[in-house]
């Protein structure tokens, strides 16, 4: 009888796994700063998904070139809050103006604490409303450019990286006589003004990151998310993630997870959002590539890609299936047989499939075929697709069968959208489905793996063209990589999937374009020769 109860519960369990969507209600959220997958790309998906997302007016948002407007952002999320159910907020956004501007403000350690206080008690005020918060450890980057990083990083940054690898390794596990030697020689190099500079913003973050902390404990948040920006296994950042989760106290907190990412968060915090609001529990199972599978360490991570995923899943609202017969969802995760994450720009993504890929390939067709909604996650490379991986997907026509797909960036990065938008495909329509799934294909796979290398080689550096200021070349760059995306994309993809297409450089770089679509008005992009000098 105890079995029989237990089946008809579990059975239950599974037909609740997405309640209907006439049932969203009103979600705030509050990106990070204005590029495509932070806040774009993510609203688009929950609206897609038949829910209400309402976002602050988007010149307090940061971009660019402009820094966000913290107080203007948290005058609108208190006069919102009573009208809303629940709100997703970016807590560098509130307290800094954004991700750069939580690296480059000029704001005193008084002005943040008073900010994060504010966000704080947000919650006291608005009793009904559930308050999901994401904020992040401040990146340690090899090296950086474009004015993303305080303007002495693009000298001094890989000595600064090296430097803090070996502080904190130093601390970990010890240093051999040959890197003591060296940390000695950067400690002496590096200048001592910049160094103290750059240590005084990082513990500006880490005291604020400590207090919001505390806060969750206290009650402040329903689910808080600490993001780890870019890092790598010894790290300043490394090191003060963990310093932060002595200050958890317990690696076991219900409402709170620490793991790699930053842009992915939102997303991940959106559907957490939608999970609670429908008591929807639903269930991961998890199937890697052949080989090093859930103990790969990818590049710009920490640790092992299993960790981050489990992380992920549970601060998404959902649970690892406990077998894998039992999932709700199918997270296929295209890792390297062995070692860690190339540049998807590397010369060895090729098209032909090796033998680990095929099986990849013909796992996925026979888990989509069986009617298992499947994410693939591709992390076989950083920055941009397995083109063996997403050729292969077109090949046997499974392209568009997927619940999602996800290439891009770094690997949490990449599982952040996979599971993020797999969960939610069950409320979204054929067509936004489609659309949703070509965006991916054409930013993640013809874009960043392809187009934008091409691109470098073809026409910046024959043209002197900066790839991190396009300024005056812009127009010409969109309107090249819009050629070179569509003649690439045509070689797979319907025609039906481009009409419309139109390709954007929003940050004024190379590192991202906004993919997306819009009607024919007739015009054509500009192609005529750049400005730069040959």
């Amino acid at each position: 009888m105890l079995k029989l109860i237990g089946k008809i519960i579990f059975c239950a369990c599974l037909a609740f796994y997405f309640p209907a969507a006439g049932e969203a209600k009103k979600i705030l959220f509050v990106p990070m700063d204005d590029r495509p997958v932070c806040f774009e790309y993510t609203v688009d998906t929950l609206k897609a998904a038949g829910w209400e997302v309402v976002t602050p007016p988007q010149e307090f948002i940061a971009s660019r070139y402009r820094m966000g407007e913290p107080d203007k952002m948290m005058d609108w999320l208190e006069k919102e809050a009573p009208t809303a159910d629940a709100a997703v907020v970016s807590t560098d956004a509130l307290i800094y103006g954004g991700l750069v501007a939580s690296r480059t403000h000029e704001y005193s350690a008084e002005v943040l604490q008073e900010r994060a206080g504010r966000l704080a008690g947000l919650k006291a005020k608005q009793l009904d409303l559930r308050l999901y918060a994401f904020s992040t450890i401040m990146r340690t980057p090899r090296a950086s450019s474009g004015g993303v990083e305080p303007s002495y990083y693009e000298k001094w940054g890989p000595d600064i990286f090296r430097w803090s690898a070996l502080t904190d390794k130093a601390e970990v596990e010890g240093l051999k006589k040959k890197e003591q030697a060296e940390l000695d020689a950067l400690t002496n190099k590096l200048p001592k003004d910049i160094m103290v500079d750059w240590l005084d913003r990082r513990q500006k973050n880490w005291t604020i990151n400590e207090y919001l902390v505390n806060s969750m404990k206290q009650g402040s948040f329903n689910y808080f998310v600490m993001g780890k920006d870019d890092t790598a296994p010894h790290s300043q950042s490394h090191r003060e993630a963990r310093l932060l989760e002595k200050a958890t106290e317990s690696k076991n907190l219900y409402n709170y997870k620490m793991f790699v990412g930053a842009d992915q968060l939102g997303l991940i915090l959106l559907n957490r959002a939608v999970n609670d609001q429908l008591l929807a529990t639903p269930y991961v199972a998890v199937k890697y590539a052949k080989g090093i599978g859930a103990k790969m360490v990818p590049g710009y991570e920490d640790g092992p890609v299993g960790k981050a995923i489990e992380a992920h899943i549970y601060a998404s609202g959902a649970l690892p299936a406990r077998k894998y017969s039992e999932g709700s969802l199918f997270l296929f995760v295209n890792t390297p047989y062995k070692g860690s994450s190339k540049e998807a720009g590397s010369p060895l993504n090729v098209y032909q499939p090796d033998a680990n890929t095929a099986l990849f390939l013909k796992e996925v067709k026979t888990a989509v075929d069986s009617g298992k909604k499947v994410a693939v996650a591709d992390i076989v490379f950083s920055n941009g697709s397995s083109n063996s991986l997403v050729a292969g997907l077109f090949a046997d026509k499974t392209a568009y069968r997927l619940a999602s797909y996800a290439g891009w960036n770094t690997a949490s990065n990449t599982i952040g959208y996979a599971l993020g938008q797999g969960m939610l495909s069950l409320y979204i329509g054929k067509a936004d489905h489609d659309r949703l799934l070509t965006v991916r294909y054409l930013d993640e796979w013809a874009y960043q793996a392809n187009v934008r290398g091409e691109m470098y080689k073809e026409v910046l550096a024959v043209w002197n063209i900066s790839g991190v200021q396009l300024d005056g070349d812009r127009q010409y760059i969109e309107g090249r990589a819009l050629d070179k995306i569509t003649a690439l994309a045509g070689k797979y993809l319907d025609k039906s999937h481009l009409e419309g297409l139109r390709v954007q450089m929003p940050w004024n770089r190379m590192f991202e374009a906004r993919i997306y679509f819009a009607p024919d008005t007739g015009g054509t992009m500009e192609t005529s020769s750049p400005t730069g000098t040959q």
